[in-house]
């Protein structure tokens, strides 16, 4: 759900390591793809995901992750990626809520402009 109802679907991956039950570290790539402007998107961005202790086989988490994303329909779309999501993990299956923003900035011979396009997201996912 984004701005002036424009959607983004995210395909998203994150390769890391637990440093302990409550840390993640990791890095990721992903694609990003705006229905409304037909847009592709592809941001590669650092990961970091807490765990909170419940004692439980539910665990919830928070998430974040920071980079920049490289136009794949024109390489004149670029800029700063930012994600973060709450929400929670039973077994090898996730799912939260979030905010994802992309700032896009355009510098082609003709225009120098920078525009964010960010929306709340749900979340769905599978750990290994």
């Amino acid at each position: 759900l984004g701005q002036d109802n424009a959607g983004r679907i995210e395909l998203l991956t994150s390769a890391g390591s637990l440093i302990n039950k409550y840390l993640y570290i990791g890095a990721g790539i992903g694609l990003n793809y705006y229905g409304d402007a037909e847009d592709l998107m592809l941001p590669i961005y650092g990961n970091i995901r807490f765990y909170v202790p419940t004692g439980t086989q539910i665990h919830p988490y928070i998430d974040m992750k920071s980079g920049y994303s490289l136009g794949l329909t024109t390489s004149e779309e670029k800029g700063l990626y930012i994600n973060a999501t709450a929400g929670i993990q039973i077994s090898n299956f996730t799912v939260g809520i979030g905010y994802a923003s992309q700032t896009l900035t355009y510098d082609n011979y003709y225009d120098d402009y920078s525009e964010s396009n960010g929306g709340f997201a749900f979340r769905v996912g599978l750990t290994f």
